[in-house]
């Protein structure tokens, strides 16, 4: 490995022990990207376009609300229960993860409103979708 790898796995090691509920129940992949035992609360003073890592499976929920994405790309592969990307710039569902369970989706107040149906295309087993017209059931 590179000394610039192994630095920019330690920066991203810092970032995920902030992120995640149970500090080092998370673990790197052979293809680089995350498993993370507990859940995923992604938050950050500066905007970002783009997640700075992959994550493959949340056991329990993902929240990235409000951080400026551009890009589902990053997000999780699978999530145990529920998924929140509102609050951002998305124009695209693309990369949206699977959910489990009796889980959620949240992708209200997007630079693009998107429609139940829009996501149900792209995830029909998703029982419960939040988006602008029903965002207040959310709480």
């Amino acid at each position: 490995m590179t000394k610039t790898y192994e630095l920019r796995r330690l920066i991203l090691s810092e970032i995920l022990d902030r992120w995640t509920d149970k500090k080092g129940r998370w673990s790197w992949n052979k293809d680089g990207s995350v498993d993370v035992e507990g859940y995923v609360l992604v938050e950050s003073e500066s905007k970002m376009s783009k997640l700075p890592v992959k994550f493959r499976n949340v056991a329990e929920f993902f929240c990235c609300e409000g951080l400026g994405l551009e890009t589902l790309e990053g997000c999780p592969d699978n999530v145990g229960s529920w998924f929140s990307c509102a609050d951002n710039n998305l124009t695209s569902l693309d990369y949206l993860s699977i959910i489990h369970e009796e889980g959620s989706i949240n992708v209200a107040r997007n630079k693009k409103s998107f429609t139940k149906e829009e996501v149900l295309k792209i995830r029909p087993n998703c029982p419960v979708v939040y988006t602008d017209d029903n965002y207040q059931d959310w709480f």
